[in-house]
């Protein structure tokens, strides 16, 4: 079975100098997942892999590969090359306007949460905050990497994980559409307030709302099957139905 090699739309690829470094990612993981499925890996050579790679990226980036730009030698494989057309995007692009998107990002109305939270994860990984988070030694020309370690039992802190957690915690949560989600995950105490944490609560609202949902539009269904079967004119039929209906969404609304 022949699978479609999956094709950049070309919506941020266009000018590879000027999109966001997320989008690498999010095409990476779209053409690993199709490197599984075909066994690219092991069905193919790495010249076919390179090939099939090619095809599938955008004209611009295919140019950067055939002049030289992108350093893609013999010995390289399609996963070198995508790290190829990373650090070249880490060279050309400013972080902060990839910074300014992650800031920006807000859940869209009839967006899950779990999908909210993937895309910042693509673009948190665009905004290179390991560049700041990463220092080296100033002293006699060292240069050697600096890290935090504990007073008490001298074990070494991985700043960067925390960093990227807490800051993926904050952009969800100010970013959720639903205010009363937003309001149940601020209930909590900040100390309590992880991730993981984060997440399950908004797992959670958003489970029962649409299970909340679900019953409401059955109760009106039902409603409306009462009313077709009634010998009333068809304008006192929709007066009575839409009265019915409101009166069902008005008990649902006070006893949430």
């Amino acid at each position: 079975m022949s699978y479609p090699v999956p094709q950049d739309e070309g919506s941020q690829t266009q000018v590879p100098q000027g999109h966001y470094a997320g989008d690498i990612w999010d095409r990476k993981e779209k053409f690993v997942e199709y490197a599984a499925i075909t066994k690219l890996d092991t069905e193919c050579d790495r010249r076919a892999r390179k090939g099939v790679l090619r095809e599938a990226i955008h004209e611009d980036w295919s140019r950067l590969w055939s002049t030289g730009v992108l350093k893609v030698n013999d010995a390289h494989d399609w996963r070198e090359i995508v790290e190829l057309m990373s650090e070249y995007l880490r060279d050309q692009r400013i972080p902060l306007l990839d910074r300014l998107n992650f800031h920006d990002r807000s859940q869209f109305a009839s967006e899950s949460v779990d999908k909210y939270y993937a895309h910042l994860q693509i673009l948190y990984d665009s905004c290179w905050f390991d560049l700041d988070m990463n220092y080296k030694c100033g002293q006699g020309g060292c240069n050697g990497e600096v890290r935090l370690v504990c007073n008490t039992c001298r074990e070494a802190v991985d700043i960067n994980a925390r960093f990227r957690q807490r800051t993926q915690r904050d952009r969800l949560i100010f970013g959720l559409h639903d205010q009363d989600m937003q309001r149940e995950v601020l209930k909590e105490r900040l100390t309590d307030l992880t991730l993981n944490r984060t997440r399950d609560i908004c797992r959670s609202h958003e489970g029962s709302t649409q299970t909340q949902d679900k019953i409401l539009t059955k109760e009106v269904n039902q409603v409306r099957k009462r009313g077709r079967g009634s010998n009333k004119s068809s304008y006192k039929q929709g007066k009575i139905r839409g009265q019915e209906e409101n009166d069902v969404k008005k008990k649902r609304k006070e006893k949430n």
